[in-house]
């Protein structure tokens, strides 16, 4: 995605992983209380901004710059 932008002038400013690894868990998600949503909300916005993580999610926000 990177290649795409630069290639058509937009700077990437920032880019996270949406879902990040909570398709690995997909069945269980929606079971969890408020207290374990949190915990996992909260390790989420810890990591999701990592490369591996990005790598891996299903879904990617990029926020773009047009030169």
């Amino acid at each position: 995605m990177q290649k795409l932008y630069k290639d058509n002038g937009i700077e990437c400013i920032d880019q996270f992983a949406q879902d990040g690894l909570a398709p690995l868990f997909h069945n269980r998600v929606d079971q969890w209380n408020n207290e374990q949503f949190e915990i996992w909300l909260k390790y989420h916005l810890s990591v999701c901004s990592e490369k591996s993580i990005i790598d891996m999610s299903n879904h990617v926000i990029i926020i773009g710059r047009k030169n």
